[in-house]
């Protein structure tokens, strides 16, 4: 989702990938988050648990690989260039 954001001049998509692939990516959100937020308990002391901190962690230095991945991807191509090297 950012990375296509990130490319200066995007090729078109066809509507149908964009409406089949937003839908299943907000019908999966929605029912994780049921599932996280609502039908699943967590006692108190979980916010604090080396599992829970540990995943934040994991979580956010992905996010951060993922995302200079992304710059690096983006920065192959010179200005004006459309093809891949």
């Amino acid at each position: 989702f950012i990375f296509g954001l990130r490319i200066k001049n995007p090729k078109p998509i066809p509507l149908m990938i964009l409406l089949m692939t937003s839908s299943f990516c907000a019908i999966n959100g929605w029912l994780q988050g049921m599932w996280l937020l609502r039908f699943k308990t967590y006692p108190d002391s979980w916010s604090t648990s080396p599992q829970f901190l540990f995943g934040n962690v994991l979580f956010f230095l992905g996010m951060y690989i993922n995302q200079r991945c992304d710059i690096m991807l983006t920065q192959l191509r010179k200005p004006g260039e459309h093809g891949y090297k």
